[in-house]
């Protein structure tokens, strides 16, 4: 692997590292959504931050940007860069941990992390809150190979093709079914859920009525504790 995707990182996410191995590490995306013919986007919780989601696209294969943002803006200390830029800052403070970006708007932030601009990162505010830390990579950092899976998400219509929750916890296991159902179409009202343990591992299997028709979606939460 070339050094540079080493460099180029934001919460262990390496730029140019493959879509692939995101799985083992995170578990299954709430949602997989498809910008362009080389480009997704996937969507992880953050357990250290309930608010927090981690996006990453790839491209080719690849990471090519990893994002993370809150749900919400909120003026409360929340996940952070290597700078000890985090989630909830002030734009003041940000720009005392930085000093002056190399572009601003008045939402945003750029700060090119080499001289070739191989990256960056986009710091992302509402009103004053910092609500999202972006970096993003270049052709350079993160070129990719037609050759080279894209992200998925599983069918999660059975126990072999459930959807892999790594929530440590019920009370968050919970929240990213909701979050998973709600980014998936399905009605709030008439939800329920079940729990099943087979083969020394535990499901949940949720049913709802989504996008005009009935769908039971199955969750492997063996990760969760009470």
């Amino acid at each position: 692997m070339p050094l540079f995707t080493l460099i180029f990182a934001l919460l262990g996410v390496a730029l140019g590292s493959p879509a692939s191995d995101l799985r083992a590490r995170f578990g299954d995306p709430l949602l997989v959504e498809r910008t362009t013919d080389l480009s997704r986007t996937a969507d992880y919780l953050r357990a250290d931050d309930p608010s927090a989601v981690l996006r990453v696209t790839e491209r080719n294969g690849v990471v090519f940007a990893v994002e993370v943002e809150r749900e919400r803006p909120e003026p409360l200390p929340g996940t952070g860069d290597k700078y000890g830029v985090t989630l909830g800052m002030a734009r003041a403070a940000v720009l005392a941990k930085r000093g002056k970006p190399a572009f601003e708007t008045v939402n945003t932030m750029l700060y090119p992390e080499d001289r070739d601009e191989d990256a960056s990162t986009i710091y992302r505010f509402d009103g004053d809150v910092l609500e999202g830390i972006k970096l993003a990579g270049s052709g350079t950092t993160a070129a990719g190979s037609a050759a080279l899976p894209h992200l998925t998400e599983p069918a999660a219509d059975g126990y072999a093709t459930a959807v892999d929750d790594r929530s440590p916890s019920v009370l968050t296991s919970d929240h990213f079914r909701d979050r998973y159902l709600t980014l998936h179409g399905c009605d709030t009202a008439g939800r329920s859920s079940t729990i099943d343990r087979r083969d020394g591992r535990t499901y949940a299997i949720a049913s709802a009525t989504c996008n005009d028709r009935p769908r039971r979606f199955y969750f492997d939460i063996t990760s969760a504790r009470p």
